[in-house]
């Protein structure tokens, strides 16, 4: 009777295939894992961006003293409609404090050279220290809506927000919505 020194054919083939088959089965879990913390990350990421845009929201329409039915901003003329709010604001004083004699206007919007960009523009009033121009407060939106709390713009006291950013992670469509209902001059 021979001795066996080793494995034969058979045996290497079979271990091989099992090893493959284990291999195949974590990498798969791996990659599974990797889209799902993907997906989870860019889920709390657009979550925060939303927040961020209530809040900068919520705070322009508390600071306001009135809605502005029109006004320009660097030459660009806006009305205040479902996607452009128009904000008279007071101005700032460089010790922080609000100024009753100066005037800044905010307005809010959604873009429409790039629709799914939230947008705020400032002119400020000469003597105010708020920081002009024009700075990006979300990008990924899908809704953007004001809501006033009348028909008359100028005898506006409180301001509805709603927006909805949505963005594909991971091959998923995702989805993250805000509204809140703030009244001026809080």
């Amino acid at each position: 009777m021979a001795t066996s020194k080793g494995f034969n054919l058979v045996e290497i083939v079979v271990a091989i295939g099992l090893f493959s088959l284990v291999g195949i089965i974590v990498l798969d879990a791996w990659v599974a894992n990797g889209r799902l913390l993907r997906t989870g990350l860019g889920t709390v990421e657009l979550q925060q961006e939303a927040d961020a845009a209530l809040e900068r929201t919520s705070d322009a329409v508390r600071n306001a003293r009135a809605v502005l039915s029109s006004g320009s901003i660097g030459g660009l003329p806006f009305t205040t409609a479902s996607s452009t709010l128009l904000l008279d604001l007071p101005g700032l004083l460089a010790d922080g404090t609000a100024s009753s004699s100066l005037t800044d206007v905010v307005v809010l919007y959604r873009d429409p050279a790039a629709p799914s960009a939230y947008r705020m523009a400032v002119d400020a009033a000469a003597g105010s220290v708020r920081k002009e121009g024009t700075s990006l407060v979300s990008e990924d939106v899908s809704d953007l809506f004001f809501t006033l709390a009348t028909s008359t713009i100028s005898a506006a006291r409180d301001v509805g927000f709603q927006i909805r950013l949505s963005r594909t992670i991971s091959g998923r469509a995702v989805t993250s919505d805000r509204a809140g209902r703030f009244h001026l001059g809080n």
